[in-house]
């Protein structure tokens, strides 16, 4: 059974609960793609490996790499939890 949301907790304790957002393909395969939805870091929001595999399972299993918090929409990027664009990769060529 896949679950529609994650609850996501940082090192520093803060709590995030996301829902997968829709992408029709994921900007990881292309590294111009990336940068485009590619954020800034967000401060303090360093996550433990065990945290961090529970987002790469859950975005997995959803096929996306966009999470929606809020108005907020974030991705995983070097172990922390990055700002991006899904809209950049709607309009990607």
């Amino acid at each position: 059974m896949v679950r529609d949301t994650l609850k996501v907790k940082t090192i520093a304790g803060q709590e995030f609960v996301m829902h997968p957002v829709p992408m029709r393909t994921l900007p990881s395969h292309d590294p111009e793609m990336w940068l485009a939805f590619l954020g800034p870091h967000v401060s303090g929001s360093s996550l433990s490996e065990e945290m961090q595999s529970s987002i790469q399972r859950f975005m997995l299993s959803h096929k996306t790499e966009a999470l929606k918090c809020g108005e907020d929409t974030y991705t995983l990027a070097g172990g922390m939890l990055a700002w991006c664009d899904p809209c950049a990769v709607d309009q990607w060529r």
